[in-house]
C-alpha cells in the first residue's frame, strides 16, 4: 500500500513540475492577395510555394494579374482574377522587339518601366475594388506591379515588395549598381569616375525626364492621391515597406542590409518533373553533356545559335563534351550547311524537364541566359555556368557568376560576331567545359552547399515573414519596429556631417592661425636681418 501511495505522489510531482511549452497563438485566418504585371515563372511560381504554405496555415490567398499569367497559379490553392488586361508586360511592342537582341540596359528598362506604368490609374481601381469586395489583409506585389504597392499603401493595407534582386534604396551603397538603368557590372569597382558621372548625373536624369514627360498623366494621378511620382520601386518613397529578394549572396552582391529587406532565397520548388525517357536515355548514353535552356522570354537571334551551335560542335569534336541536349531551340536558325537532325549525340527538345536534367550526373555544364531560376536550379545541383545573357537583369548575374568563381560569361554589350568574338567565346566556353584544375567545378561544389541550407527552410522562413507583416503591422500597415531609426535623424547628423562640419572649421582656423603666425615670424626674422644689415 505504501509503494502506491509512493508512486501515487511521484506521478503527482512529475505532473506539477513539468515543463510548459510555448504556444504561439497569434494566427487567425486572413486574406492574402498578390497582384503582379507579368514577366514570366521567375516572378511568380517562388511567391507561390510561399502562397501554398500560407494556404496550409489556413490563410486565403488571391492572384491577380494579367490573363496570360494566371496559369501560373495551376496547381496551386489559389484563387485567381484578371487585372490590367491580358498580356505580360514583357510582351508589350515596346519590349517585345528588343528580346531577340542583346539591348542596352537602360533602353529595355525604360520600356519595361513604361509599359508597366501607363495604365497605373485604370489598374489603381481595379485593384482596390477588388481589395475592398475579398476583404484583403495583406497585399504582395511584385516589384514591378507599381499601381499594386500604392494601392496597398493608399488603403493602409499590410504590403510586401517582391523581387529577384536588390533594387530598392534601403538596400542600396554607393558602390551598388542594383537600379533597373543602372550598368551591367554588380559595382562600381572598373568604373571610371567620369563613367558614374556620365551615368548618374547626365544619362540617367535624362532618362528620367523622358520617362516623366511620357508618363505625365500617371504622375498627376500620384500627385491628387496625395503621393511622390514615382515609375519604379527603387524609389525612398518605399523605405518603410517589407521586400523580399528570392536571391543568395554571390549572384546578389553582399552588403550592408535594411531590416525591411529580406534576402530568402533560393526557393526551390517542392517537387519537379523526372526524366522522360528520350532525354533519360540521352544522359545515360552520355558522360560529359552540354546542357543548353534560355528561359521562357529570351530569344537568341540567328546569329546567336549559329556561334552557339559551331562551338558546341568544336567542343564535341575535340571531345570536352560528349553531348548536347538544347531545349526551345528552332531548327530553322541554323545555316543549311548545319545539318544536326540525325546526330547521334544532339538532342534537341521542344520543352526539359530542366531540374532532372540538372540533377543527372551526366551533365557537365548549362549554358544559360542567367535568370535567376535557372541559376538556383544549377547551383543547387552543383553544376557548373556559363552565361550567355540577353536583358534584364541576366548580364548583372552574369558577371556576379564569374565573379563568385562558379562559372564564365559572354559580354554580349556590343556583339560583333566576328572571327575575334567566336575565338573569345570559344576561349571560355572550353574553360568551363574541361575545367582543367577543377578550380570552377570546387567553387561550385562549395558554393551549391550554401545553396543548399538556404533553400531548406526558405519557404517556411518567407511565410513566417509575411505572417509577422499581417498580424504585426500597425493601423498605417507598417512594422514600425523594424523602420531604420536613421530615418528619424536629421541627414547632417545622421551622418555625421556636422560633426565633421566642426573639424573642417577647426582645420581651417589652425591653418589660418599658423599662416599668420608664419607670416609673423616671417616679418620679424626678416627685420632682423635688416637690422643686422645696417
Amino acid at each position: 500500500m505504501m509503494k502506491i501511495f509512493l508512486l501515487f505522489l511521484c506521478l503527482l510531482w512529475t505532473l506539477v513540475s513539468s515543463e510548459i511549452v510555448p504556444t504561439p497563438h497569434y494566427r487567425t485566418p486572413k486574406n492574402i492577395a498578390f497582384s503582379s504585371h507579368g514577366g514570366g515563372s521567375s516572378h511568380h511560381i517562388w511567391v507561390m510555394e510561399i502562397l501554398k504554405e500560407m494556404n496550409h496555415r489556413g490563410h486565403n490567398v488571391s492572384f491577380f494579374s494579367r490573363g496570360d499569367q494566371l496559369r501560373f497559379a495551376n496547381g496551386y490553392p489559389v484563387k485567381t482574377r484578371q487585372v490590367g488586361g491580358t498580356t505580360d508586360f514583357l510582351r508589350h511592342p515596346l519590349i517585345l522587339d528588343l528580346l531577340s537582341t542583346h539591348p542596352d540596359h537602360t533602353v529595355i528598362s525604360m520600356g519595361a518601366m513604361e509599359a508597366c506604368m501607363m495604365n497605373y490609374p485604370t489598374e489603381f481601381f481595379e485593384l482596390q475594388n477588388l481589395f475592398q469586395s475579398e476583404k484583403i489583409d495583406l497585399v504582395i506585389c511584385d516589384s514591378f506591379a507599381i499601381s499594386c504597392i500604392d494601392t496597398a499603401i493608399v488603403s493602409k493595407i499590410p504590403v510586401m515588395i517582391t523581387s529577384t534582386f536588390g533594387l530598392f534604396a534601403d538596400d542600396d551603397a554607393t558602390y551598388i549598381n542594383n537600379k533597373l538603368y543602372s550598368e551591367a557590372s554588380p559595382t562600381t569597382q572598373d568604373e571610371s569616375m567620369w563613367a558614374r558621372i556620365y551615368r548618374d548625373y547626365i544619362s540617367v536624369p535624362r532618362i528620367m525626364r523622358t520617362l516623366s514627360k511620357r508618363l505625365a498623366h500617371v504622375h498627376a494621378f500620384q500627385r491628387q492621391l496625395g503621393l511622390t511620382p514615382t515609375f519604379d520601386a527603387s524609389t525612398d518613397r518605399y523605405n518603410h515597406v517589407p521586400k523580399m529578394v528570392n536571391n543568395v549572396f554571390g549572384i546578389e552582391v553582399a552588403r550592408r542590409h535594411s531590416p525591411l529587406v529580406h534576402m530568402i532565397g533560393p526557393i526551390i520548388k517542392a517537387s519537379y518533373p523526372s526524366l522522360d525517357a528520350i532525354s533519360s536515355e540521352f544522359l545515360n548514353r552520355h558522360k560529359k553533356v552540354a546542357y543548353i535552356a534560355f528561359g521562357q522570354h529570351a530569344s537568341p537571334s540567328d546569329k546567336d545559335v549559329k556561334m552557339l551551335m559551331q562551338t558546341l560542335l568544336r567542343l564535341l569534336d575535340e571531345g570536352h563534351i560528349d553531348g548536347i541536349l538544347w531545349a526551345r531551340l528552332d531548327v530553322q536558325q541554323l545555316p543549311p550547311s548545319m545539318e544536326i537532325s540525325s546526330h547521334p549525340d544532339i538532342l534537341l527538345m521542344d520543352w526539359a524537364p530542366q531540374f532532372a536534367i540538372l540533377e543527372h550526373p551526366s551533365t557537365a555544364f548549362f549554358l544559360t541566359h542567367g535568370g535567376v531560376g535557372s541559376l538556383h536550379e544549377a547551383l543547387f545541383n552543383a553544376v557548373r555556368l556559363f552565361v550567355y545573357p540577353f536583358f534584364g537583369d541576366q548580364p548583372t548575374n552574369a558577371r556576379a557568376i564569374e565573379r563568385v568563381g562558379v562559372g564564365k560569361y559572354m559580354d554580349l554589350s556590343n556583339p560583333t560576331f566576328d572571327d575575334s568574338f567566336y575565338k573569345t567565346f570559344y576561349q571560355k566556353l572550353a574553360q568551363v567545359a574541361s575545367d582543367p584544375n577543377h578550380t570552377l567545378q570546387t567553387n561550385v561544389d562549395r558554393y551549391s552547399a550554401y545553396v543548399q541550407v538556404a533553400a531548406s527552410n526558405a519557404v517556411k522562413r518567407s511565410a513566417d515573414l509575411m505572417e509577422e507583416s499581417l498580424f504585426a503591422s500597425d493601423d498605417q500597415g507598417r512594422l514600425y519596429y523594424r523602420n531604420d531609426v536613421g530615418y528619424e535623424i536629421h541627414w547632417l547628423k545622421r551622418n555625421n556631417l556636422d560633426v565633421y562640419a566642426v573639424f573642417a572649421v577647426l582645420a581651417m582656423a589652425l591653418y589660418k592661425l599658423v599662416n599668420l603666425g608664419l607670416l609673423e615670424w616671417k616679418r620679424h626674422f626678416l627685420t632682423g636681418q635688416k637690422v643686422k644689415v645696417t
